[in-house]
């Protein structure tokens, strides 16, 4: 293998890396990672020079070491799981190789063609093989075109492909994505070895043309391997969202039919206990009657906010704080949400509620903090201003956020997180707003929905 080709094949990967890492979740003094990388790709690159490559083995060897450093250096330069890490690493290791044949390819085609028998090209990619071969001025002009042809297009790369590739600045990938990522980079280095050392290097422009061809169909396939498992995970979330829409749709179903059930029986209860209290004055018999009322009474406090699914949920929601000994206060005007599909209610209230239930329940009961839960509903001119407080059990100022919403704190993190982001859809999908704001102890949820004029007058 010629040496200016290794130089310039190093000189790619890191240039293919760089685009992708400017696209990712960086790390902290990334300008002196970069440096500390390009130093060390010098240095395998210089030992690539005096070993050479020049047999099969030596070769292989040089392009397994080249894609462990890469991976090391991905790993150094972006924040991302160990699969994240081994995905940019191929990546930048296709793109580079990639971008090297294009110019291998396409100026040994030119050159022989001007050039008729000789092979100018190997002529001027002997560089550094002699002392006098750097003084050549056509020599150097040519490495120097072809270095800055890759840096063009790495940029090229690094503003359409590899901003589009990640998601959230970083690549979200399975096992499966990961194995057919690792069987295509495999298959790449095979052809390549095959059509170097067995096709035979008397053709050397149309064996640089068959390796550009193998290599711009295994990217092409790449890219839509990974553009399939990325519209299959939308769909499943998608799906996800869907299911517990439905859930959603069957739960406030069953809380109607319970709460009026509920309601029903202690109306009932009322008035056998008053018909018991006239039988006799007996004191303990008082006291016991009048356990039973007080435990029952709960029950029969039914909400009226002027909307009759708010007026469900809270009740169903009043009903489960009770139990767990949380106070939940709603100061809400429900005719305000009139204008809402009643799934699209449940839901955001069912699991703004829910998120409030679950942080609050983890404060002791003994502690100074209160156990409380406030929900505001009123109109501000042309919008609707919907608030959520509740406090919480620690300080949630050092709360991690992702896409705006903050990261569940279950252990499952793949099948949790889905409320936030239903409350968020329907939000959107009313031209609303939201915003979360995290001060000592308290956890605050803020929703703006423009109002129909027919609801605002």
């Amino acid at each position: 293998m010629d040496r200016i080709y290794l130089l310039a094949q190093v000189f790619s990967c890191f240039s293919s890396l760089t685009a992708l890492s400017l696209a990712l979740r960086r790390r902290e003094h990334f300008p002196l990672r970069m440096l500390l990388s390009f130093l060390l790709l010098v240095f395998l690159s210089l030992a690539g020079i005096f070993v050479g490559r020049e047999s099969l083995f030596s070769f292989a060897f040089f392009d397994g070491m080249l894609f462990c450093l890469i991976l090391l250096l991905a790993a150094l330069l972006t924040d991302q799981h160990a699969s994240g890490v081994l995905y940019t690493g191929i990546w930048a290791l296709m793109t580079g190789e990639f971008m090297n044949l294009v110019w291998t390819a396409g100026v040994g085609h030119l050159l022989v063609r001007m050039d008729g028998s000789k092979s100018l090209l190997r002529e001027l990619q002997s560089i550094g093989r002699s002392g006098n071969a750097l003084s050549n001025r056509s020599a150097l002009l040519f490495v120097g075109a072809w270095f800055l042809f890759d840096l063009l297009l790495a940029v090229f790369f690094h503003f359409y492909p590899a901003r589009t590739l990640p998601v959230k600045q970083t690549f979200q990938i399975g096992p499966r994505q990961t194995v057919m990522s690792i069987v295509l980079a495999f298959l790449m280095e095979l052809i390549s070895l095959y059509v170097r050392f067995w096709y035979g290097d008397s053709r050397e422009t149309e064996q640089s043309l068959l390796l550009l061809l193998a290599s711009f169909c295994t990217i092409v396939i790449h890219y839509l391997s990974h553009t399939m498992f990325r519209s299959s995970a939308i769909q499943k979330e998608v799906l996800t969202l869907e299911l517990l829409n439905r859930q959603m749709a069957e739960q406030y179903r069953l809380s109607q039919e319970n709460i009026a059930l509920i309601n029903h029986k202690c109306h009932d209860l009322k008035h056998q206990v008053r018909a018991l209290r006239k039988l006799s004055e007996d004191g303990r018999k008082k006291e016991y009657l009048d356990e039973i009322e007080n435990s029952i009474r709960i029950y029969d406090a039914a909400m009226d906010t002027g909307s009759d699914v708010l007026d469900t949920i809270l009740t169903d929601k009043s009903l489960l704080c009770s139990a767990k000994n949380i106070r939940i206060n709603a100061v809400a005007d429900g005719a305000r949400l009139s204008f809402m599909d009643v799934i699209d209610l449940y839901t955001l209230f069912g699991n703004a509620i829910d998120n409030s239930i679950e942080e609050v329940q983890k404060i002791p009961e003994d502690a100074e903090i209160g156990r409380q839960i406030d929900l505001t509903i009123y109109a501000r001119g042309a919008l609707l201003s919907i608030e959520i407080r509740n406090s919480c059990a620690t300080d949630l100022s050092g709360l991690s956020f992702e896409d705006n919403l903050p990261l569940t704190t279950k252990g499952n993190k793949d099948y949790h997180g889905f409320g936030m982001k239903s409350i968020r859809n329907i939000v959107k999908r009313y031209g609303g707003w939201m915003t979360i704001d995290l001060t000592d102890h308290v956890f605050s949820l803020e929703i703006l929905l423009p109002l129909p004029e027919s609801v605002s007058a």
